[in-house]
């Protein structure tokens, strides 16, 4: 009995993850809309990014990362491409957590968030 509750609680959490992935992608796509459309962002944009970052470090965070200052090595010069770069790499993140099983650790899926983290701070800092 208490090995069927830990494996509930277990795909509850890992069903969790999926979604918070999925709405990860989802922002960063309506960033990428808002951005192309206006050519910037409004107050409710810094709140999606917020809650960007905010959902990114959660999924790092569950798939056994660290909380550690992102490395980003290739950030775009330009804003409209750097955005357009969050909504890639938001959507591969999106696909490695999907395709990762409930019970490994991926060190693609915390390379992934890091490098989401480090350009979504990069975006925050220079809108």
């Amino acid at each position: 009995m208490r090995a069927r509750l830990i494996l509930k609680a277990e795909k509850k959490q890992y069903d969790e993850n999926v979604a918070r992935s999925r709405e990860v992608a989802q922002l960063a796509t309506q960033l990428v809309e808002t951005y192309e459309a206006k050519k910037g962002f409004g107050a409710d944009d810094g709140k999606k990014l917020e809650r960007l970052e905010k959902l990114t470090k959660r999924i790092r965070n569950d798939a056994g990362g660290s909380d550690s200052q992102p490395d980003v090595k290739e950030i775009p010069a330009a804003m409209e491409a750097a955005v357009k770069r969050v909504a890639e790499l938001a959507s591969d993140l999106r696909k490695l957590v999907e395709d990762t099983p409930r019970h490994v650790i991926s060190a693609s899926v915390i390379d992934q968030a890091n490098k989401l983290l480090g350009l979504i701070q990069h975006v925050r800092d220079t809108r």
